[in-house]
């Protein structure tokens, strides 16, 4: 037999969206304080007008850019992580960041490139794997074992290792030996709730000697 629990939840936790929307902040937000101080700086030196001006504007740029994502992050998080709002946060910070890369290579800036680049990467990868966040997380039950949802750190169990494996009020709790367990909400299930309990302590007890053995 073969049981499907589609479990409801989420690929991409609100926390890790979030996260990366709070470390760009701070990479636009040091960076731009670094390009200001070192147009400063250089002025100071010359005392005359840097032949690097293009970074007084550009770290004021960068400055805002970062204040107003680390603000909406802040105070407005709930929205901000909204997958749609999501997205266009994901696609401006994307270009702003792309923008600043060869802003920095003209300049011969080469930490600012090698930063702004792995953030441009680490954004691309998140609009890919943010987008696939809507796909059906499952739970298979078969005579094999349990097979756990993607997001799960064990991807199976094997039926000697469970103790136990209760469906109720669209929650499941999977109880393993070592005092461990998952639980995930399901929801549209297509089987009866007693058949499926029933079926899950026959595999249980089927397998228990087997673990007696391996002991």
């Amino acid at each position: 037999m073969n049981f499907e629990l589609p479990v409801i939840g989420e690929k991409v936790k609100p926390y890790q969206s979030l996260a990366l929307h709070v470390m760009i902040a701070f990479a636009l937000i040091g960076f731009g304080i670094i390009s200001y101080v070192f147009y400063a700086f250089t002025y100071i030196v010359t005392k005359s007008k840097s032949p690097l001006f293009d970074l007084k504007l550009w770290g004021i740029i960068m400055l805002v850019f970062g204040f107003v994502i680390l603000a909406v992050a802040v105070f407005r998080k709930r929205w901000m992580i909204y997958p749609k709002n999501n997205r266009i946060f994901r696609i401006i910070e994307l270009i702003v960041c792309v923008l600043f890369i060869f802003l920095s290579y003209g300049n011969s800036l080469k930490m600012p490139v090698a930063i702004f680049s792995i953030l441009s990467l680490g954004i691309l990868f998140a609009i890919f794997w943010e987008g696939g966040n809507n796909k059906p997380l499952l739970i298979s039950v078969s005579d094999e074992g349990v097979k756990l949802p993607a997001t799960a750190r064990t991807k199976f169990l094997v039926w000697t290792v469970i103790e136990s494996i209760i469906l109720r009020f669209g929650t499941i709790t999977i109880e393993c030996t070592g005092n461990t367990f998952f639980q995930w909400n399901v929801n549209n299930i297509n089987f009866d709730n007693e058949i499926f309990e029933a079926y899950c302590k026959s595999k249980i007890e089927e397998n228990r000697e087997k673990r007696i053995k391996d002991w």
